[in-house]
């Protein structure tokens, strides 16, 4: 299954090195927007005109610029979320202490599978150890509980009747410059890794 890595961009906060490194991989490797996250161009050696002038050069789209991490957000407010254990567990609805004592789950409606989906995933990590491998963490995403209100959402119409999906799962090891991705992962389990060092691998699928 193919995917056009050139409808869409990648987040340099994902990525270990130099921005204009990122650049350059997230440009050979097809995609063709970006959003550039800020520690990328403020801390940049040489200045943040000159990592502004690496992000035109590239010819990528830029699509946002993420000021912050590990926060939710509502309009008037930011509240952040702390590792447990190391680990974060994305969620469709408010999991923050802060949070939940003062805004209301608006989400529930649309997406009430997201509270078990959050607690599946960290349970089957719980489980596997603390030394977490990339096979546990497949494992975990590609939990089937409930299904098709699983942790992969396959395509289906949104309440404004858009077509909504799991676009990719992306499983990354950064210190090894290795990234692999399984494209709409709810209908596929076979993966490509992509190297900073190795061309483009098609692995095995994915065990059940």
């Amino acid at each position: 299954m193919a995917i056009a890595l050139d409808r869409f961009g990648f987040n340099t906060v994902t990525m270990g090195g130099e921005l204009g490194h990122k650049l350059e991989c997230m440009k050979a490797a097809g995609f063709s927007g970006v959003e550039i996250w800020a520690r990328d161009l403020i801390n940049h050696p040489a200045g943040v005109e000159k990592a502004a002038q690496l992000v035109k050069q590239s010819g990528l789209k830029v699509s946002d610029f993420q000021p912050l991490r590990d926060f939710e957000c509502a309009p008037d407010e930011a509240f952040p979320i702390y590792p447990e254990d190391g680990m974060i567990v994305h969620a469709n609805h408010w999991v923050g202490q802060v949070a939940l004592t003062k805004v209301k789950n608006t989400s529930i409606p649309r997406v009430p599978e997201s509270f078990y989906r959050d607690w599946r995933v960290k349970k089957l990590l719980d489980e596997a150890g603390r030394k977490l491998t990339v096979d546990d963490l497949k494992q975990a995403l590609f939990d089937d509980f409930l299904s098709p209100y699983s942790v992969c959402r396959p395509a289906r119409p949104n309440e404004q009747g858009n077509l909504s999906a799991t676009v990719a799962m992306v499983i990354m090891q950064p210190a090894k410059g290795i990234m692999e991705v399984a494209p709409l992962p709810a209908e596929n389990r076979v993966f490509t890794r992509y190297s900073l060092t190795e061309d483009p691998v098609l692995l095995a699928e994915a065990a059940e």
